[in-house]
C-alpha cells in the first residue's frame, strides 16, 4: 500500500509509537518500519525525525475509513512481530484505533483474534467477519 507523504507520515509515526510501546524494538519491527518508510518515499534522515519524536508527527490522520482500517492493521502486525502482545501494546492499539476514529468494539476484537494468531492460525474469514460487521 503506497500512500501520500500526509497520510504516509503520521501513521508512520503511530507505527513507531507502537513499537517503542513494549519498551523493546525488534529487528523485525525496526526493518518492517524503515521499509515502510523508504517505500513511500520518506528519506532515511526524515525517518530518523520521525522515530526518535514520533509524538511531534501524529496529526493529520486520513479521513478515509479504509486506509483508517488498513493502518490499523499494520499496527496489530506490528504488535504481534515479536511473538506476544503485551499489555501496553495492546493498550497502544486501543489507542491507536481511537485517534483513528475506529469503533472501540471493532478494534477490542480485532486486537482479540491478533493476540490469538500469535499462538494458533486464525482464518482469514474471522477477520472479514468482524470489518463486515462494523465497516461501512
Amino acid at each position: 500500500m503506497k500512500l501520500n507523504p500526509k497520510e504516509i507520515v503520521p501513521m508512520l509515526a503511530l507505527l513507531i509509537q507502537m513499537a517503542k510501546a513494549d519498551e523493546y524494538i525488534s529487528k523485525n519491527e525496526t526493518l518492517f518500519l524503515a521499509q515502510l518508510a523508504a517505500k513511500n518515499g520518506i528519506s532515511s534522515s526524515d525517518y530518523r525525525l520521525i522515530y526518535d519524536e514520533p509524538e511531534k508527527y501524529c496529526v493529520d490522520l486520513p479521513n478515509n475509513e479504509k486506509i483508517r482500517t488498513q493502518f490499523l492493521f499494520m499496527a496489530l502486525s506490528m504488535m504481534q512481530m515479536d511473538n506476544e502482545a503485551c499489555e501496553r501494546e495492546k493498550a497502544f492499539a486501543k489507542s491507536a484505533g481511537f485517534l483513528l476514529g475506529l469503533r472501540p468494539e471493532m478494534v477490542e476484537e480485532l486486537i482479540d483474534l491478533f493476540d490469538l494468531q500469535i499462538s494458533e492460525e486464525v482464518p482469514e474469514k474471522e477477520f472479514e467477519i468482524v470489518l463486515k460487521k462494523y465497516l461501512n
